[in-house]
C-alpha cells in the first residue's frame, strides 16, 4: 500500500486530531495538529508572496507584465489555499490544550490581522498568551478587550 500525497487541507489532520483527543491520545493528536499548522503556515507563506508581488509588481522595468506571471502562479498552484477563519481559530484551540500554546498564539495572530474586530480572537489571543508566558502580551491584549468588546449581558434574575 502507498503513501497518499501530501494532503493540502487542515481538515483531515484536524478531525482525526479532535477524535485523538476525546480518547485522551494528545501526543498522537499534537502529531496531526503540527501537519494541519504546517499547511496554514505554507499557506501564509503564498499569501506573502502574493501581497509583495502586488505591491512590487510595476517595479523595475515598466508593466509589471514581465515573465514572474506564469512562475508565480505555477508556485501558487503547489502551495494550500488558506484554511478558512474558522478552521484556523478551531486548531489554535486545539494546539493549546495539547500544550503548544506558541504555535496557537502564531495562527491566533495571523487571525487578527485578518478580522481585527473579533473578539473571540481577542479572547483566544489572551489566553495564549498567558500559556505561552508572554504576560506583556497578554495585558495588552486584555487591554485591548476591554476596549473593544462589551461586557457579556448579565443572567436575568428569576423570581
Amino acid at each position: 500500500m502507498g503513501r497518499l500525497p501530501r494532503a493540502e487541507i487542515v481538515e483531515p489532520f484536524q478531525t482525526r486530531a479532535s477524535l485523538k483527543l476525546s480518547q485522551q491520545k494528545e501526543e498522537e493528536a499534537e502529531a496531526l495538529l503540527l501537519q494541519a499548522l504546517e499547511i496554514v503556515r505554507r499557506a501564509e507563506g503564498e499569501e506573502e508572496e502574493e501581497g509583495e508581488e502586488e505591491e512590487g509588481g510595476q517595479g523595475e522595468g515598466g508593466s509589471g507584465t514581465g515573465g514572474t506571471g506564469a512562475v508565480a502562479s505555477a508556485a501558487a498552484e503547489e502551495l494550500p489555499e488558506m484554511p478558512s477563519l474558522e478552521l484556523r481559530l478551531a486548531l489554535s484551540k486545539m494546539l493549546m490544550e495539547v500544550g503548544r500554546a506558541v504555535d496557537a498564539l502564531e495562527v491566533l495572530q495571523g487571525t487578527l490581522a485578518e478580522d481585527d474586530d473579533s473578539c473571540e480572537i481577542r479572547y483566544l489571543l489572551c489566553t495564549a498568551a498567558l500559556l505561552a508566558g508572554e504576560a506583556e502580551l497578554a495585558r495588552d491584549v486584555a487591554a485591548e478587550v476591554r476596549a473593544h468588546c462589551p461586557p457579556p449581558a448579565p443572567a436575568p434574575h428569576s423570581n
